[in-house]
């Protein structure tokens, strides 16, 4: 509504409709705590897709581009390097967000031996401002035996019982 004195008046209705798609958020995580196995399959995690305004795009997306899922942040060795290798061979990381959908769901992300503590999933794409989720992994089922490098063996001594004389 504008309006001076000596003028009329005048009023405009304005719409304001979804824009461009350029952000993601995590909208639901099935799960976030974890057993520790050799492979920990992450359960489904699904972003919603929103445009600068933070409005939710829907099904007004327009766009259809590759998303990733990378694992940024987790435990660590004691030389400083990761405590875990994501599974990216045949594309796990990676979903498509396709034209007219407003989400994008991750259901095969991976994680190869994990060792306990907490992991950061971070999600984005070429143009998209990404978002992060997390989840912890906690003590699992013995699933290996370390046997050390080195070692002594023992001698094997036999005691027998004394028999009543």
């Amino acid at each position: 509504y504008f309006s001076t004195p000596d003028l009329v008046s005048v009023s405009l209705s304005i719409t304001v409709i979804e824009g461009e798609p350029v952000r993601l958020r995590v909208l639901a995580t099935t799960q976030l705590l974890y057993t520790a196995e050799p492979v920990v399959t992450i359960k489904p995690i699904t972003l919603g897709v929103y445009d600068a305004g933070s409005n939710y795009v829907g099904s007004a997306n327009y766009i259809t581009k590759p998303v990733f899922a990378n694992i940024t942040g987790g435990p660590v060795k004691a030389d400083g390097t990761p405590a875990y290798s994501q599974v990216v061979e045949n594309g796990e990381n990676m979903e498509m967000l396709r034209l007219g959908i407003g989400t994008v769901t991750f259901d095969s992300i991976k994680v190869r031996e994990p060792l306990m503590g907490n992991y950061n999933i971070t999600f984005g794409g070429d143009g998209i401002i990404g978002a992060t989720g997390s989840f912890t992994v906690e003590v699992g089922a013995p699933h290996k035996l370390n046997v050390p490098e080195k070692h002594t063996m023992v001698r094997e001594i036999t005691m027998h019982p004394i028999k009543d004389r």
